[in-house]
């Protein structure tokens, strides 16, 4: 995470959810916080399992982010399948906002402060 000028953002928290598709409703997988480098290394040296369903199975699953921090606008979005980074860029704003984790009813959202 940096901030509009490329300055890494320490401290950012960062909430992780999962969400089965078609049918699945949202589920937290986490927060964690960047480093003082603005790098969240959560998952290193993963290992992946493939699961094969059967043919008529249809489920998969999208995951997605959203980074707050005081001073800044929060940004949420798609996790991407990569090996490379995921970049993100926070702006400072006069009227920074929130990520809302999900509900029973809702995706992770950015919301205004009240």
């Amino acid at each position: 995470m940096t901030d509009e000028s490329g300055v890494p953002v320490g401290g950012a928290k960062v909430i992780m959810t999962k969400q089965a598709v078609p049918l699945g409703l949202p589920e937290l997988i986490g927060e964690f916080l960047t480093d003082s480098h603005g790098v969240l290394d959560r998952f290193p040296n993963r290992e992946w399992m493939i699961i094969a369903p059967l043919p008529d199975v249809t489920t998969g699953y999208t995951w997605a982010y959203c980074v707050e921090k005081a001073g800044y606008r929060a940004v949420t979005g798609p996790l991407r399948h990569s090996h490379k980074p995921t970049a993100v860029v926070l702006d400072p704003s006069a009227h920074p906002t929130t990520c809302k984790a999900p509900d029973n009813y809702g995706p992770l959202r950015v919301v205004e402060n009240e």
